[in-house]
């Protein structure tokens, strides 16, 4: 829903939408389900389920049947909490394990059918932009700048920002649930394995050290069920009130090592389900204290889930930051947008006589289509020769603010297909489940870029297409048809492109 410029008009009424986001992170399942009224935001419900699904992993980044089925019985009773909400306000994102799994692509088939609506796994620059928009989204920008650090099962998340906007973030492999497996496996913590894992945190945080301190900022915020835990066992112990201290953490850190163990029974303060993963999470925290030079640390109660709210609000309306990603990208690699614009009308009216009938997403699939076709000529600032192949390689590997990693590569094989020999090749990093509705895409993108070769302002006549299967029928008036003869050569040679993929394409004149 686009929501109008001037939400202060009382005379426009904008229905109450309920929104729901879910984190799938590598210690927790969050659900957090809100009611967004003319700009206020009313949280209706919360739900957490502690899956660790980071310790499912195996040798091979493999997650095990055990975990998947934990995991699956988890998301089962999430699901009847989302009941009643659509599709379209409900964001569901996977972060670092799903990352890092090879068998993801299996268990994110399973949960989708579990939970019914789409799950998408974001970059780590995606989740580290969508945790700093969740902090400031309830804290305020404030004034300077504020380094903000979340410390997850799989990952650690480190931006710096000011005035609401990030200036440098960045995803280190290293979270509380995989530093616990390597370093306390048995929950035992030692002098020497507690350095250990210290040390093997700082190595990861190291390289991005020195720049981070060199920006500098105001003040440190955590957040993440990890530092909430350690600010309540550091408040209840009496080292700190509503900060967690250098000191704080120091007090912490030796009692550890002097229980010799992780428990909530040696732990006052630390509840049963966080005990398992919390020595890791406190040497991640003393090793960004300890290279960032952190004297005193703020804790925020919101995080990645809020941020994702904060995006479902923006999308659909001038505040969909995927659209400027989309924009600054047409602007840096000099984008004829004429010529974009043209394929974009055409291949949007293609969509619409097509989409019900292949099955399409309206408004999802739309998107990508309209975002492909203004960027579907990138790679041309680079070499005219193979420049869709430049352009699908700029785009899977640029860091394009807002999109899933899904989407990113669909958006990329767009554009990588959008003109030559439709090959396997091109498909190579699309999942298998939603192969064929990116084929479908394609197609309608490349008949859109062909019917628009001669690259001249003339407006095509009105046109009718339908589609069977695979079999495609385009209706042109036979006037135009007349005084473009050269389309039905290009036509014939575009079947020969397609047909690797099955695709046929058939002009038919119309009086």
């Amino acid at each position: 829903m686009t929501e109008p410029r001037n939400l202060e008009d009382k005379n426009i009424f904008i229905p109450p939408r309920d929104l729901a986001a879910l984190d799938l992170g590598s210690n927790s399942f969050h659900l957090l389900i809100v009611r967004y009224d003319n700009g206020q935001i009313k949280v209706l419900d919360q739900l957490n389920e502690y899956v660790r699904l980071a310790a499912g992993l195996d040798k091979d980044n493999l997650i095990s049947d055990s975990k998947t089925e934990e995991a699956i019985n988890a998301l089962a009773r999430i699901s009847q909490r989302l009941r009643g909400i659509s599709t379209e306000n409900v964001r569901i994102v996977g972060t670092n394990t799903l990352r890092k799994a090879k068998n993801s692509s299996t268990f994110l088939q399973r949960a989708e059918e579990t939970v019914g609506h789409p799950i998408e796994v974001i970059s780590g620059a995606e989740e580290a932009r969508l945790i700093y928009e969740g902090v400031i989204s309830v804290r305020g920008s404030g004034t300077g700048r504020h380094l903000i650090i979340d410390i997850g099962g799989g990952s650690t998340e480190l931006i710096i920002g000011q005035s609401g906007k990030p200036l440098r973030m960045e995803s280190l492999f290293m979270g509380c649930v995989s530093l616990s497996r390597q370093f306390f496996p048995d929950g035992v913590v030692t002098q020497k394995n507690m350095s250990e894992a210290i040390k093997y945190a700082t190595l990861q945080l190291l390289p991005i050290s020195e720049s981070y301190r060199s920006l500098g900022w105001k003040t440190a915020i955590g957040s993440s069920g990890t530092v909430k835990a350690i600010l309540k066992t550091v408040q209840t112990a009496g080292w700190c009130k509503n900060l967690i201290t250098s000191r704080g953490l120091t007090n912490l850190t030796n009692r550890l090592i002097t229980k010799g163990n992780c428990t909530a029974n040696t732990i006052e303060g630390l509840s049963k389900r966080r005990a398992p993963v919390f020595a890791g999470g406190v040497a991640a925290l003393n090793a960004c204290f300890n290279i960032l030079e952190i004297e005193k640390m703020e804790v925020s109660d919101v995080a990645l889930r809020e941020g994702v709210i904060q995006d479902l609000i923006g999308r659909g309306s001038e505040r969909d930051i995927r659209s400027g990603s989309v924009i600054a990208l047409a602007n840096r690699y000099h984008i004829d947008m004429a010529q974009a614009d043209r394929i974009r009308i055409t291949a949007l009216s293609l969509f619409q006589q097509t989409y019900k009938h292949w099955l399409l997403d309206k408004v999802h699939h739309r998107l990508l289509l309209s975002w492909a076709a203004i960027l579907h000529e990138i790679g041309l600032d680079i070499s005219h020769h193979q420049y869709h192949k430049h352009g699908g390689y700029i785009l899977a590997h640029s860091d394009l603010t807002g999109f899933s990693m899904t989407d990113q590569a669909i958006l990329s094989t767009l554009v990588r297909g959008h003109r030559r020999k439709l090959s396997s090749a091109v498909f190579s990093s699309i999942p298998h489940n939603i192969l064929l509705q990116t084929e479908r895409l394609v197609v309608l993108l490349r008949l859109a870029v062909l019917l628009h070769r001669h690259r001249q302002s003339e407006p095509l006549p009105p046109f009718k297409i339908t589609s069977r299967g695979k079999q495609i029928k385009l209706e042109l008036p036979s006037s135009w048809l007349q005084h473009h003869p050269l389309t039905h050569a290009q036509i014939d040679e575009e079947n020969e492109l397609i047909r690797p993929r099955g695709y046929a394409i058939l002009i038919q004149s119309t009086l």
